[in-house]
């Protein structure tokens, strides 16, 4: 699992259990002036647990493509300075997108963030990237997606999606998910209180161990741009989890073991967990079991 913290989680990273833990994301500052008031904390955490990969994110309060762009421009200083206290560099420098309800200005803003995050995280050999909700990114962006990554492709793009309660996210035009955010209401052995909790894909998974030990470089087989025609139809997809972490708390609700590597049925399977979600029915999950879960799996 991975777990993302800001100040609103006043967390000591050493007292956490890591036992499943394969990555922090961490807050690093807000909107044009604001700074998390934990990032040095975190980051003075962080140096000490040399094996962890971890990321940066922003959240945004841009209006417009100049804010938007003075937002982004912030995040090199901060890379900076905890790769200068931790002694290596972020994984991903992901901005959060949340705070615009206007499509054609919400285009512009972003097109302007990842034109200076591109630069960022080529220039430092990592990755750049978006955190948003499933709604959000379906409705704003998933029809520039492929066309912003065209014109911002130096550096790999990740995709950071919240959808609480679910397997995974459906976005529209076969995108792919990289990290998952599937609850707000977490729990971790060690802290006392609800953490944001994400599965992450095992190939994203080994590209962030690359960069947290220094190791990965642009020859690498990227994540983004691979071909789409390879795919069943547009909801099946074979997803390897990192970890089963997730899965686990889904089996309280289920009363089923999910295996690591499998396909999803996409928007039918999201149908169905809802309703075992919903209402805990024993017809659900033998439903469930049967049509989408590997033979012999119980």
């Amino acid at each position: 699992m991975i777990i993302d913290i800001s100040h609103h989680n006043d967390i000591n990273l050493h007292n956490i259990d890591r036992t499943k833990l394969y990555g922090i994301i961490v807050r690093a500052y807000y909107g044009l002036t604001g700074e998390d008031r934990n990032f040095k904390k975190n980051m003075q955490y962080l140096k000490k647990m040399k094996d962890m990969p971890y990321a940066l994110y922003y959240y945004s309060y841009a209006k417009n493509k100049e804010e938007s762009e003075k937002e982004a421009i912030r995040m090199d200083l901060y890379l900076e300075e905890a790769s200068a206290i931790t002694g290596r560099l972020p994984f991903c420098v992901f901005c959060d997108m949340e705070d615009n309800n206007n499509k054609n200005s919400a285009e512009h803003i972003l097109d302007s963030a990842f034109s200076v995050l591109n630069e960022i995280a080529y220039k430092n050999t990592i990755t750049f990237g978006l955190y948003c909700s499933e709604s959000w990114f379906n409705y704003y962006y998933a029809d520039m997606w492929r066309g912003l990554l065209e014109r911002y492709n130096k550096a790999e793009c990740l995709l950071w999606i919240a959808k609480w309660n679910c397997i995974l996210p459906v976005l529209r035009n076969n995108i792919d998910c990289h990290i998952h955010q599937y609850t707000s209401k977490g729990t971790i052995t060690g802290y006392g209180d609800f953490i944001d909790k994400s599965s992450i894909l095992l190939e994203t998974l080994e590209l962030a161990q690359k960069i947290n030990k220094g190791e990965y470089s642009y020859r690498d087989v990227p994540l983004t741009g691979r071909d789409e025609t390879e795919r069943e139809d547009t909801y099946m997809k074979d997803y390897r989890i990192a970890d089963n972490t997730f899965f686990e708390e889904l089996r309280a609700e289920m009363h089923s073991y999910v295996n690591n590597d499998f396909k999803l049925g996409g928007c039918q399977l999201e149908e169905m967990l809802n309703k075992i979600f919903n209402q805990k029915a024993d017809t659900y999950i033998n439903l469930a079991k049967a049509k989408f879960l590997p033979k012999g799996i119980d």
